[in-house]
C-alpha cells in the first residue's frame, strides 16, 4: 500500500492510498468482453494466454492486446502450456476439465462459477468474495461473487477496502438533451441508493438499477428551460457506467457499444480491479515497495534508516512486502545520531538527499504556487543525471546556455527569411530603391517582428522575462494577419469613457503586491504610456498563503457590455469528473505566458 499527499494531484488536502506494483504473469478464460484482460493491464500485470470464448471480439483482443497469444477456448488446450507458469488464471466460467488448471503451476485460481471438477483432496481451498459496483467507486446497484482457489499454504486474499462513493450524477453529459422537467427534490442521504422517481424513471443523483440499462433518468442539460430533462442514458455514458476505460471507447463502432450495453453478463472493470489488488503477494515480478513516489533514486543496500516520509526501499527478494518504518524514537539513542555506527560518507550524502527530498515532498504539498516562486530546476536535472554531480550539473547549465544562444538566433534568422521571402521588394527592412517605401502591412509585419524578436532576447531558458507575443509569420497563411494584429473585437454599443480613480487598497501587503504585479505588466510592455481613454478596474484576490492574483474588470467601467462574444459552455465538474476513476492522479499545469 502506498500513501501519499492527496494535495499533491487533487483540489483538497488528505492522503492518497493505492496500492504497490506487484506484478504478476496471469492467463485468461474469457466469454466475450475482455474486462479481465483489462484489468490485468490496467495493473501493469503480464497477460501471457487469453482463450476468447465468443469470437466476435477476437479482432479487437489481438488489437487491445498484442504482447499476448489470443486464442479459441475450443483450442485451448493446445496452448495451456503458456500459461503453465501463471501465477494466477481468471475465468468468467468453470475451468473445463481438459484444461488441468489444477496441475498447473498457478498460485490462485479465480472464477465466476463455482468449480465442478476441483480435484478430491488436492492442496487447493476455496474461498467466496462478493463485492458491489458503488464500493468499488461504480454507480451502479450490481453486486457480484467470486471464487477464488488458493493453495493450501498460500495466504488469503487481502481485506477489501471501499472507495469514495459516486452517483449518476459525476458521469452524465449536461450537454444531452431531453424532455424538460422539473427539478428532481435535492438528495441528502450518506450512501448513494437507487432511487425511483416513477415507473422506469430514476433519479439522477442515485444510483442505476443494473437491470434497467433502458430506463429514463432524469439529468441536468443546459439547454433546457428549466436546465433539467427526462431522457435515456446516452451510449457513451453507459460505458463510463461499465468503466470502459477513454482508450477503449474511442474505438469502438456503435454497434459494438450496443453489444455492450446490453451485456448482463459483464462485470465492471473497477469491480474487477478490486478483486485485483485483493491478491496478496506470492512471487510477483519485478516486486517493488514504494512508500513516497521517487522513482529514481535509489539507495545502496546498506543504508541507514531515515525518516519514513522519505524512505523508499528496494527490495531484493521477491518474497518481501513493504517493512513498516521505524519510529524515530526507537531509532534514536542517547548521544548517537541514527544508530550506533559510524556515519561513513556515503551515508552523510543518503542523510543529505533525504533532507532534499523533504524539501521537495514540502513543495509538492502545496497546491499553490506564487508567481515569483524559484523554478524547480532540479526536476529536469534529476530527468537527465537520477544521481547528478557537480560537473554534471555543470555541463547541464553550459548546454542550455548554449541552446538558449541557438534558439534565440533561430527566431532571429526565421523572421527575417519570412520577411524578404514575403517583401520582395525589401533589403535589410529597407526599400531597394530610395523611392520605394515598405507598404503598410510590411511595416505592421516589421514592427510586429522586431517585438517578438526583442522579447525573445530577453527571454532565459526557465522564463519569458521579457514578455512574449506570438511568432505570427510561423502560423498558417489564411490566419496570420489575425495572430499578427490581434482578434477584431466585436463592438455592438458604443465604447464607454471611465475614468474614475482605482479604488485604494486598505491592506499593506495586499497593496505592495499588486503595485509588483503592476510593475511586471508594465515592464514586460503589456501597459504602455499612451492615451487614455477609459480607465480599466481591477481587484485582487487572494492566492496561497502569501501571494495574489490581479483580476481586470472590464463589467465594471462597462466595457463587457459593450462587446459581443460567441457563448458557449465551460466545463462543469461533472463533465471532468466522468474522466476520473479511483486512485487516478491529477495535475496542476500553470501557464505563465501563453505564446
Amino acid at each position: 500500500m502506498q500513501r501519499t499527499f492527496y494535495a499533491k494531484y487533487g483540489v483538497t488536502d488528505g492522503m492518497l492510498e493505492t496500492f504497490g506494483s506487484l506484478r504478476f504473469r496471469c492467463s485468461i478464460l474469457c466469454s466475450g468482453w475482455p474486462g479481465w484482460a483489462i484489468s490485468a493491464r490496467i495493473r501493469g500485470w503480464v497477460v501471457e494466454l487469453i482463450a476468447v470464448k465468443d469470437t466476435e471480439w477476437m479482432d479487437c483482443f489481438r488489437c487491445w492486446f498484442p504482447d499476448s497469444v489470443i486464442v479459441s477456448l475450443a483450442d485451448c488446450e493446445k496452448w495451456t502450456s503458456l500459461g503453465m507458469n501463471s501465477d494466477v488464471w481468471l475465468s468468467d466460467a468453470d475451468p473445463p476439465r481438459k484444461l488441468s488448471l489444477w496441475d498447473t503451476n498457478a498460485r490462485m485460481i479465480i472464477t465466476r462459477r463455482r468449480a465442478r471438477h476441483l480435484p478430491k483432496g488436492s492442496e487447493w481451498v476455496m474461498s467466496v468474495r462478493s463485492l458491489d459496483h458503488v464500493s468499488c467507486g461504480g454507480v451502479t446497484d450490481g453486486s457480484w461473487t467470486f471464487y477464488v482457489y488458493s493453495r493450501r499454504n498460500d495466504p488469503p486474499l487481502l481485506d477489501f477496502k471501499r472507495v469514495g462513493a459516486r452517483d449518476l450524477s459525476t458521469i452524465f453529459d449536461s450537454k444531452i438533451q431531453g424532455i424538460p422537467c422539473p427539478q428532481p427534490t435535492a438528495i441528502v442521504a450518506t450512501h448513494p441508493k437507487v432511487i425511483q422517481i416513477r415507473p422506469h424513471t430514476f433519479h439522477g443523483g442515485g444510483l442505476l438499477p443494473w437491470t434497467g440499462r433502458h430506463d429514463f433518468v432524469v439529468a441536468p442539460c443546459i439547454f433546457s428551460p428549466t436546465h433539467w430533462v427526462r431522457r435515456r442514458i446516452h451510449g457513451q455514458e453507459m460505458l463510463k457506467i461499465l468503466d470502459v476505460p477513454d482508450s477503449i471507447c474511442e474505438v469502438l463502432t456503435s454497434s459494438q457499444i450496443a453489444l455492450l450495453c446490453q451485456d448482463l453478463h459483464m462485470v465492471p472493470t473497477k469491480v474487477l480491479c478490486a478483486l485485483l489488488d485483493s491478491i496478496p503477494n506470492f512471487s510477483p515480478i519485478n516486486p517493488e515497495a514504494v512508500t513516497e513516489v521517487v522513482k529514481r533514486s535509489k539507495l545502496e543496500s546498506n543504508r541507514c534508516h531515515l525518516p519514513a516520509e522519505v524512505t523508499r526501499r528496494v527490495d531484493s527478494k521477491p518474497s518481501d512486502r513493504l517493512e513498516a518504518p521505524v519510529p524515530s524514537d526507537e531509532r534514536l539513542k542517547s548521544g548517537s545520531a541514527v544508530r550506533d555506527e559510524p556515519l561513513i560518507p556515503s551515508k552523510l550524502e543518503e542523510l543529505t538527499k533525504a533532507a532534499e527530498r523533504m524539501l521537495t515532498e514540502d513543495r509538492n504539498t502545496k497546491a499553490t504556487k506564487s508567481d515569483d516562486a524559484a523554478v524547480p530546476t532540479y526536476l529536469w536535472d534529476l530527468a537527465i543525471f537520477p544521481n547528478p554531480s557537480e560537473a554534471q550539473l555543470q555541463a547541464l547549465s553550459v548546454l542550455r546556455k548554449g541552446c538558449l544562444r541557438w534558439w534565440k538566433r533561430n527566431t532571429y534568422r526565421s523572421f527575417t527569411r519570412w520577411f524578404h521571402d514575403t517583401y520582395k521588394n525589401c533589403l535589410n527592412f529597407r526599400p531597394q530603391a530610395a523611392e520605394v517605401e515598405l507598404s503598410e502591412d510590411a511595416v505592421k509585419s516589421l514592427v510586429a517582428g522586431r517585438e517578438c524578436i526583442t522579447r525573445s532576447c530577453l527571454a532565459t531558458w526557465w522564463e519569458w522575462a521579457g514578455g512574449s507575443r506570438p511568432y505570427f509569420w510561423r502560423w498558417p497563411a489564411d490566419y496570420r494577419v489575425q495572430i499578427r494584429d490581434g482578434i477584431k473585437l466585436w463592438i455592438r454599443n458604443q465604447l464607454p469613457k471611465w475614468h474614475v480613480p482605482q479604488r485604494h487598497e486598505s491592506d499593506a501587503a495586499t497593496r505592495a503586491n499588486v503595485r509588483t504585479k503592476l510593475v511586471v505588466v508594465r515592464g514586460r510592455g503589456y501597459i504602455a504610456p499612451s492615451l487614455v481613454k477609459a480607465l480599466t478596474a481591477f481587484f485582487s484576490v487572494k492566492k496561497g498563503e502569501t501571494d495574489i492574483r490581479v483580476v481586470y474588470d472590464g463589467t465594471k467601467s462597462g466595457l463587457n457590455a459593450a462587446l459581443w462574444a460567441p457563448w458557449f459552455p465551460l466545463p462543469t465538474i461533472e463533465g471532468h469528473l466522468r474522466a476520473v476513476e479511483p486512485g487516478y492522479y491529477m495535475g496542476d499545469i500553470d501557464i505563465g505566458e501563453m505564446f
